[in-house]
C-alpha cells in the first residue's frame, strides 16, 4: 500500500479513499467510512464531526488491515460481517451470497399479494441463503408458517443465527434441501433468490463477487437457468390454490424463464415483474383459486323426529365435503365446518367477511371432546364444565399445536364451549364430536335467530341450512380465559362474574 495510515482521523479517512478508488472500487468514500466507523464502533456521521481525533495504534491498525482486504477485493459486507437488507441487519460470512437491493423488490411483491394476510399462510424460502427473504416475511406476516431451504448446510447455519439474532427463530423451519425435495408441500407463497449465473460467465464477474462469494449460491448450470428451470418443474405438485411464486433471475433470462413456467402451469398467470431500474427481474407465477360451482342453499326442516334424522344425515354429508352447515343453536342459528379442514374454513370466514384475525370458536358435543382442540386444562375447567356446561360459557384453553392456524387465527388458543340445544349437540356429534362454528349472519350484522334471519344472511354462500324453532337469542355466552394465570373474565354475559368466583377464586377482570 501507498504509505502508513495517518493518525487523525480526517486524513486516515482520505487515505483510505484514496486507495480504493485507485483500485477501482465504486463507491471508495463509503466504504471507506464504513470500515473506519466499524473499527471504531460509531455511526458515520460522527466521523464528520471527529475529524480531529487521534486513533489509537490499535484503531490504525484494524483500519489499515480491512483497507489492505478491501483492496484484495473481498466484499465490505464480509469486512463488516453485517448487510443492510430492507428493514433489518443480516450478519454474512462467504457462506452466503450478499443480499442484493433487487430482492427487496421481490418481497415488496410478496408482502403485496392479497392473500398473504391470511392466517395459516404456507411460505416457503428455496435457497434461502443468509435467510434475508424468510426472515422479513416472518416479521411481517407472523401468522404464516414459513419454510426456509438450502442445498448448504453452512449456509443454514448462518441464516438460523441471523433468525435468532431478530427474534424471529421460533417462526421459521430450517431445513436442507436440493430445491423442494426435501420440503413437502402444498405451498401458498413460494420466493427463491436462486443461482442464475452461466458457468460460461463466471470468469468474467466482478472480481470481489467471482473470488469471494460461494459459488454454489452464484453458478446456475447451464444458461444460468437450470436451477431454476428444475424449481419450476417441481412447481407443478407444489403450489397451493391459490398461490404465488416469484422467482428473481438474470434480466436476460426472464422472458425464457416465463415461457417455461406458462408451459408447466397452463393455469396460473406468469407475469415479468421490473425491479426499479427497470430490468425484467422478477418471474411471477399466480394459480388462481380453483373456481367452483354457484351454491345453492337447500333448507332442511328439522321439526319432527324423521325430518331431524334426515336433517342431520345430509349435513354430516355436507360437512364431511367441506361444506358449511347453518343450524340452530342455544341462543342464535349458527354456521359451522369441518374443524380439519382448511379450504373449509377459509370458505367460512368468506361467507361471513369475517376478519382474518378473529378465530373461530369450537362447538363441542360433549366436554370430554376437548381433547380434540385442546393441549393443556386446569382442574378448573373441568369443575366448571360440570357445573354450567352446556350452557352459556366459553371457554379459553391452550391450543393442540396440530390445530389449523386458519382456525386460532395464528394464535396459541382456542375457544370451546358446549350448546344448551339437543339439535346441534346431536349433529356435532354426528359429525365428529367438534365443529368450528360461528354466528349464522355476516359479520358486523345483527344475528340471526331465526332460520329466515339465518337464509337472508347467508343463501347462495352455504349449502344447508336445518331450519329448526326460533332460538331465543338474548344474553351471549360468558367468556373465561383458562390459558393465564390467573384466569381472566373476558366477556360478562349469561354468568356473573360472582357466580365464577365460586369455581374461580381468583378471577380477574
Amino acid at each position: 500500500m501507498a504509505g502508513d495510515c495517518p493518525q487523525r482521523l480526517s486524513a486516515a479517512l482520505q487515505w483510505g479513499i484514496r486507495l480504493l478508488a485507485a483500485h477501482g472500487v465504486d463507491s471508495p468514500r463509503l466504504d471507506a467510512e464504513l470500515l473506519l466507523a466499524h473499527v471504531l464502533g460509531v455511526e458515520r456521521p460522527w466521523l464528520l464531526i471527529h475529524g480531529e481525533t487521534e486513533l489509537a495504534p490499535g484503531e490504525l491498525d484494524a483500519y489499515s488491515a480491512l483497507i489492505r482486504r478491501a483492496l484484495d477485493d473481498e466484499p465490505v459486507a464480509y469486512l463488516l460481517g453485517e448487510r443492510p437488507f430492507y428493514d433489518i441487519s443480516l450478519h454474512v460470512t462467504p457462506d452466503v451470497l450478499i443480499p442484493r437491493p433487487e430482492s427487496e423488490h421481490l418481497l415488496e411483491q410478496a408482502l403485496a399479494w392479497e392473500g398473504a394476510p391470511r392466517p395459516g399462510l404456507r411460505i416457503i424460502d428455496v435457497g434461502t441463503g443468509s435467510g434475508a427473504l424468510a426472515i422479513v416475511l416472518a416479521r411481517h406476516l407472523p401468522q404464516a408458517r414459513i419454510h426456509a431451504v438450502d442445498l448448504s448446510p453452512e449456509a443454514l447455519a448462518v441464516a438460523q443465527q441471523n433468525a435468532h439474532r431478530l427474534g424471529v427463530a421460533g417462526a421459521i423451519r430450517f431445513q436442507q434441501s436440493d430445491l423442494l425435495t426435501a420440503a413437502s408441500g402444498p405451498w401458498d407463497l413460494v420466493v427463491a433468490n436462486l443461482p442464475y449465473v452461466d458457468p460460461l460467465e463466471l470468469p468474467a464477474l466482478q472480481a470481489s463477487v467471482r473470488r469471494w462469494e460461494p459459488r454454489l449460491a452464484l453458478d446456475g448450470g447451464p444458461g444460468g437457468t437450470a436451477i431454476i428451470e428444475r424449481l419450476i418443474d417441481q412447481l407443478t405438485d407444489a403450489l397451493g390454490r391459490p398461490s404465488l411464486a416469484l422467482l428473481e433471475c438474470d434480466p436476460r433470462q426472464a422472458a425464457r424463464l416465463a415461457e417455461r413456467a406458462g408451459r408447466a402451469l397452463p393455469k396460473a398467470r406468469v407475469q415479468v415483474v421490473q425491479d426499479l431500474a427497470g430490468w425484467d427481474r422478477i418471474v411471477r407465477i399466480e394459480l388462481p383459486a380453483p373456481s367452483r360451482p354457484p351454491v345453492i342453499t337447500q333448507v332442511w326442516p328439522v321439526c319432527t323426529a324423521e325430518e331431524r334424522a334426515r336433517g342431520l344425515q345430509a349435513a354430516v354429508q355436507v360437512l364431511a365435503r367441506g361444506g358449511l352447515v347453518v343450524f340452530p343453536t342455544d341462543t342464535v342459528y349458527g354456521v359451522g365446518c369441518n374443524l380439519a379442514d382448511s379450504q373449509a374454513l377459509q370458505a367460512l370466514y368468506a361467507a361471513k367477511g369475517r376478519p382474518a384475525n378473529m378465530p373461530i370458536p369450537v362447538l363441542l358435543s360433549d366436554a370430554e371432546e376437548v381433547h380434540q382442540v385442546a393441549r393443556a386444562f386446569p382442574a378448573a375447567f373441568w369443575e366448571l364444565a360440570e357445573s354450567y356446561w352446556p350452557g352459556g360459557l366459553t371457554l379459553i384453553l391452550p391450543a393442540l399445536p396440530s390445530l389449523d392456524p386458519v382456525l386460532t387465527a395464528g394464535g396459541s388458543t382456542v375457544g370451546v364451549r358446549l350448546p344448551d340445544l339437543p339439535l346441534a349437540r346431536a349433529l356435532i356429534r354426528a359429525a365428529g364430536g367438534a365443529l368450528a362454528v360461528t354466528s349464522a349472519n355476516r359479520s358486523g350484522h345483527p344475528a340471526a335467530v331465526t332460520a329466515q334471519d339465518a337464509l337472508n344472511e347467508l343463501n347462495g354462500r352455504v349449502e344447508l341450512l336445518l331450519a329448526g324453532e326460533a332460538c331465543r337469542g338474548g344474553v351471549a355466552s360468558t367468556v373465561v380465559n383458562l390459558s393465564v394465570s390467573p384466569p381472566r373474565l373476558l366477556r360478562a354475559g349469561a354468568l356473573s362474574a360472582a357466580e365464577l368466583r365460586q369455581i374461580l377464586p381468583d378471577l380477574d377482570q
